[in-house]
């Protein structure tokens, strides 16, 4: 789960934390790059090793990249980002992945085939968004303020809907796309819920409770 490797990311980030931005993302990326080639090289197979060497964490450096350069400046042509990440993603399902074009792919698969399209995805839609100030429907805002909410949760909550689906007898009388759409669904709305009665009074306590601290 990527859990793990984002508690083992901001730890490194927090311990570093006093250096300049331009600090940071330097030594974040030699950081990260130095543990990957490493565990490219010796591919070990003790737990906490390979944690700390998997090429995932390529992809939160990435992101730190990615911000950094989009806050710093606005790219016009960044909206290529969008149906580049398209077309990695149907390349990918119709049996050329990306990680075919490459020697080293076993061991960076993940990051071939599916780091590099979220990258460019993430990359053309903000770049699209900030040059064109697109107006989305709220219900989108709300879901982005509750995604981390539905990231801890929706694993849980697809696995409760599929018993429930099963003991009811369900996929008996109904065709396998409403069990589909229940999928999709009930992890966004236990999210919503979940982020609007629970994390959000939570926030709020742990706020007070820092500031008198």
């Amino acid at each position: 789960w990527t859990l793990e490797y984002e508690l083992y990311f901001y730890s490194i980030y927090a311990i570093i934390l006093g250096m300049t931005r331009t600090s940071i993302l330097k030594t974040l990326t030699v950081a990260f790059v130095f543990l990957t080639f490493l565990g490219y090289l010796f591919q070990p197979t003790q737990v906490l090793l390979e944690m700390v060497s998997n090429p995932i964490v390529l992809e939160f450096v990435a992101g730190a990249l990615l911000g950094r350069l989009l806050i710093s400046r606005s790219l016009q042509w960044g909206w290529v980002g969008v149906p580049a990440a398209l077309l990695v993603l149907i390349f990918n399902q119709s049996g050329y992945p990306l990680s075919d074009l490459f020697s080293i792919a076993p061991y960076f698969e993940r990051l071939l085939n599916y780091g590099v399209p979220a990258i460019l995805l993430v990359f053309g839609v903000v770049s699209l968004d900030r040059s064109y100030n697109f107006s989305y429907p709220k219900i989108f805002t709300h879901i982005g303020d509750a995604s981390y909410t539905l990231y801890l949760s929706h694993i849980l909550v697809i696995s409760a809907v599929g018993r429930l689906w099963s003991a009811l007898g369900l996929g008996r009388t109904l065709p396998d796309i409403v069990f589909l759409v229940f999928l999709i669904i009930a992890p966004l709305a236990y999210a919503l819920v979940a982020f609007r009665y629970l994390e959000k009074p939570l926030l709020r306590k742990a706020r007070k409770f820092l500031s008198r601290a």
